[in-house]
């Protein structure tokens, strides 16, 4: 049976070229997809461009993500490329979320408060998940569970408030985000037992990452930097996965 190939190379262009350009379209999109009563609509030339590079880039995400040998669990030793996008990424998560707890004690929003500390406690556990990956030790697989509890209240925060709006397109790209970074971060979590699934993580990531970008491009101040910390971070995992090929001839887990 013919193996895969090794294509893990062209994990960190797969990821950044696209996302580029669904921000720069959706960036279009906001500025000259608009009804006559000041909504946006996908039935524009913007709209139309938007729609097919998204699916021209999942489709490429797919392909790549298929054509990856599998492999349960992440590379042993330093890694310098993830711990220098998980910082950076854990920095942006912990300055949103700080900035959103204290919009929340100010309205009283319980929910929102929780998912404020939360956030806090994700940051602080994708410091040190970084730091970690500089000194090639494992993490315990509790600093991962965090992060993930954390999109899970924080996405059923914002949705209270994105299920009244009239207009779909203003929220479904931070949406579709928040859901992709979630089983991203949830399918990445089982690789600290040994259980991770290659191909499926990756095309979380790959995923995650463009759409975090569509949603970076019509925000602001701290919603914004919680984005950006959302897709370094899956921008880290992929680079962790990169580099955990099997041997050749080695049985795929």
């Amino acid at each position: 049976m013919k193996q895969p190939t090794h294509h893990s190379w062209l994990l960190p262009p797969a990821a950044l070229l696209p996302a580029a350009a669904l921000y720069l379209l959706r960036r279009w999109q906001l500025s000259s997809a608009l009804t006559a009563h000041g909504y946006l609509t996908l039935l524009a030339p913007a709209g139309y461009a938007l729609l097919g590079a998204l699916a021209a880039s999942l489709a490429l995400w797919l392909l790549l993500s298929l054509r990856l040998r599998p492999c349960a669990a992440l590379p042993s030793g330093r890694q310098a490329a993830a711990g220098a996008l998980r910082l950076p990424g854990a920095a942006a998560i912990g300055l949103a979320s700080v900035s959103s707890l204290y919009a929340m004690v100010k309205l009283g929003d319980g929910l929102g408060m929780i998912a404020g500390v939360l956030g806090i406690a994700a940051a602080f556990c994708l410091l040190v998940d970084g730091a970690v990956c500089f000194t090639g030790r494992p993490v315990l697989p509790g600093f991962r569970i965090v992060p993930y509890l954390f999109l899970a209240v924080r996405t059923v925060s914002d949705f209270r408030g994105w299920s009244i709006d009239p207009a779909v397109l203003d929220y479904c790209f931070q949406h579709f985000a928040l859901l992709l970074c979630l089983c991203g971060l949830y399918a990445w979590g089982s690789f600290c037992f040994d259980r991770g699934r290659r191909r499926l993580t990756v095309f979380l990531c790959l995923a995650g990452v463009g759409c975090c970008a569509m949603a970076a491009a019509g925000l602001h101040a701290a919603d914004l930097w919680l984005y950006i910390g959302l897709g370094l971070t899956l921008l880290s995992v992929l680079a962790q996965l990169a580099g955990c090929e099997p041997p050749d001839g080695a049985a795929a887990p």
